[in-house]
């Protein structure tokens, strides 16, 4: 009987000092010796300004978003582009002393939320932050509802209706996020766009800040897209002269003669046609013997990066129609 109660007694004092409180130096509800652990600070009770105390974050130890910082030391903890206080709809009025409000971001409309721990809300495809491209938790003209599904990409192009915007760059009376070719390039954007996940950003082949389905001359070759479409009718898909699964439009090379079509466009001047140097109604960027003379632009261009020059005229073999000068 006295082992049991000594048992008994051994137990309740284990139970007893498990349940003690940690220390919790700024009563956030996150003990001390963790928060030095995973690097948020015990003497702040709000890490990351978010306006949410460290303790009362979702599993706030943890990394939601993969970005390296823990949830309490991340104030964007699902990575979709809005602070997680915003999400959460809180104002200044919300927070506590600890919270830096020179970094908080306040909430402009309280009344509607998004989900911090889901980057896409409302499940439409586009990311919370796309939808609402300033991030202030307000609805503003032009920017699509994180609480809505059905908005997400309205014209169904695989690109965001929030990133499309409500411009008509073509002028065809039809904003830019209804509109199908948005550029009027004879490209449908849904084969601009690069791929159809929304939460991707809409392919940019030239790096130049204009997404392709925006940009008249996608990869940058001072030839137009509208050229390089083979036709204006946007439900044919573009050329791809040289059959390497890379439209012309966005392919450096289209005719894989090793001469870039930046050279043989003939200018920078995207309002010149490209060049035909044979007049055979092939512009030399697709034709493999711009010169006519049956000798490829491969053979005749020499190695890559240095157009051969066998006369040294100034005219490369390519262009050339007597190479070596012998009449």
């Amino acid at each position: 009987m006295v082992f049991r109660l000594g048992l008994v007694f051994t137990l309740l004092l284990s139970t007893a000092a498990s349940a003690q409180p940690c220390e919790d130096l700024d009563r956030d509800d996150a003990c001390d010796d963790r928060e030095r652990e995973v690097g948020t600070d015990p003497a702040d009770a709000d890490t990351d300004d978010d306006g949410i105390p460290d303790g009362d974050e979702t599993d706030w130890d943890t990394d939601l978003d993969g970005d390296g910082d823990v949830n309490a030391a991340d104030a964007d903890r699902d990575g979709d582009g809005i602070s997680d206080g915003v999400e959460r709809g809180l104002t200044e009025e919300d927070v506590g002393d600890d919270t830096d409000l020179a970094r908080f971001v306040a909430d402009r409309d309280p009344t509607t939320v998004t989900d911090p721990d889901d980057p896409d809300t409302d499940g439409g495809g586009a990311l919370d932050g796309v939808e609402d491209l300033d991030a202030d938790g307000i609805l503003d003209d032009g920017e699509t509802d994180p609480e809505d599904p059905g908005d997400d990409d309205e014209d169904g192009d695989g690109i965001p209706s929030a990133l499309e915007g409500t411009g008509d760059l073509d002028g065809d009376d039809e904003i830019n996020a209804l509109d199908l070719d948005s550029d009027g390039d004879g490209v449908l954007d849904a084969d601009e766009a690069g791929d159809d996940d929304l939460a991707t950003p809409p392919l940019d082949t030239d790096e130049d800040g204009t997404p392709d389905f925006l940009d008249e001359d996608s990869d940058g070759d001072s030839i137009l897209d509208s050229i390089e479409a083979g036709d204006a009718d946007p439900e044919t898909p573009p050329i791809d002269t040289d059959d390497d699964g890379v439209p012309d439009l966005r392919d450096e090379d289209s005719d894989d003669d090793t001469i870039a079509d930046a050279v043989e466009a003939g200018d920078e001047d995207l309002t010149t046609a490209p060049v035909d140097t044979d007049l055979d109604g092939r512009a030399d960027y697709v034709d493999v013997d711009s010169d006519g003379d049956t000798l490829s632009d491969l053979f005749e261009a020499g190695e890559e990066e240095r157009l051969q020059d066998t006369d040294g005229d100034g005219e490369p073999d390519y262009l050339d129609e007597d190479d070596d000068n012998d009449g």
